[in-house]
């Protein structure tokens, strides 16, 4: 992937590189809590919030 991620484009279940490791994209939500917008879900079925800036920082 690039550094240009376009969240809102992205589609759903799209596997993202994290702090965390490799997780599935579920959803992007403009002005989420503390600028965390991006939702991810690792196989584990735990989901994390992320800020867009992190995982463009990683990918």
């Amino acid at each position: 992937m690039t550094k240009n991620i376009n969240f809102t484009a992205l589609a759903s279940g799209t596997k993202v590189q994290t702090p965390k490791g490799v997780g599935r994209f579920l959803h992007y939500k403009k002005g989420n809590f503390r600028n965390q917008n991006v939702r991810i879900e690792y196989h584990t079925g735990k989901q994390i919030w992320y800020s867009e800036e992190v995982l463009k920082a990683i990918n």
